[in-house]
């Protein structure tokens, strides 16, 4: 045994087995820390130090999926949740955590934030801790809503939550989701108010959207927007999901449909040249939906749950 070598495995066990620091090392055997530093590297090279990582929650599966779905469809980001769960409810409190939890980890000072509706987001909401520091944010509504929908879905009072929890100022779209005909919509359109406040939802930083189910399913049915000849109309169509209550085929295509032309709020092209869109929705019947958000283009960030994921990628290996 050569003294470089039990010096090397004198210094690795001291750090690895006992604790020390570099400079208590170097202090303890009279040398300098960039000598002991060298020495733990000589010793990691020379496989003196073996480091493993040990998966000891077994989520490494969850992590691989993460990476498979950001390749599948070049996401920027991909956050999963495993949930045990057969309720609904707790899938979307699972789902709303992790968003709230991704959330946090990217708000800063002065960011620019649109939001649009829905119980997903709502939990992610309610999950957020918030924090009194981050200052001048920006909460800006994506589309109108509905009296006719449960009013702590409404992307107004979401705003409205998060700079409770925040420091900011809110813009708020005081329109409904859909009008009754297209003169009331130019109306609106020309509005200065209107103007202006979709002008901001569009340069928003990022934006956080819930993705809406196929018409059969989707909460959108309780606005009572949609006669059933339309409902029928859209099924017939292929529609697959909605964003901003703008409504996209599996393949991500925008249906060209007559309601397009009486909806307040940002369109799907101005969603695409967001910087950041994280879409937070998950369930079984909201596959579909997702996957043509995903082929789409309209997603950046998508935060779901395990089983959905498997779901998604298996369409996208089908080729459906």
């Amino acid at each position: 045994m050569t003294e470089k070598y039990r010096e090397r495995l004198k210094i690795a066990k001291y750090y690895h087995n006992d604790g020390l620091t570099q400079q208590e090392i170097a202090d303890k055997l009279n040398v300098s820390r960039p000598t002991v530093s060298n020495a733990l590297k000589k010793a990691k090279e020379e496989g003196i130090i073996q480091v493993r990582v040990v998966d000891i929650k077994n989520k490494g599966g969850l992590v691989n999926l993460e990476q498979e779905l950001k390749d599948a469809y070049d996401l920027k980001e991909v956050r999963l949740v495993d949930c045990n769960s057969e309720k609904y409810e707790d899938l979307i409190n699972c789902i709303g955590a992790t968003a709230a939890l991704y959330l946090e980890d990217i708000i800063n000072d002065n960011l620019k934030i649109g939001i649009s509706w829905g119980s997903t987001l709502k939990s992610m909401v309610d999950n957020l801790s918030g924090n009194k520091r981050i200052n001048n944010l920006e909460l800006v509504t994506l589309v109108g809503g509905s009296g006719n929908l449960k009013p702590e879905v409404h992307s107004n009072i979401l705003s409205d939550k998060i700079l409770s929890k925040f420091n900011g100022r809110g813009y708020f779209l005081y329109a409904p989701a859909v009008v009754d005909s297209q003169d009331v919509w130019q109306a609106l359109m020309k509005n200065d108010e209107t103007q202006k406040l979709l002008e901001k939802a569009r340069n928003v930083d990022i934006a956080l959207v819930g993705i809406g189910a196929p018409i059969g399913s989707s909460n959108l049915v309780e606005t009572g927007y949609f006669e059933k000849e339309q409902i029928k109309e859209m099924q017939n169509l292929g529609v697959a999901g909605d964003i901003c209550s703008r409504f996209f085929d599996e393949e991500g295509q925008v249906c060209d449909l007559e309601i397009n032309k009486r909806t307040i709020g940002i369109n799907l092209d101005d969603l695409k040249n967001i910087n950041e869109v994280i879409g937070v929705a998950g369930g079984e019947e909201k596959v579909s939906s997702i996957v043509g958000a995903l082929k789409g283009g309209f997603l950046d960030v998508l935060i779901t749950d395990a089983k959905t994921a498997k779901l998604v990628l298996e369409k996208n290996k089908r080729g459906v």
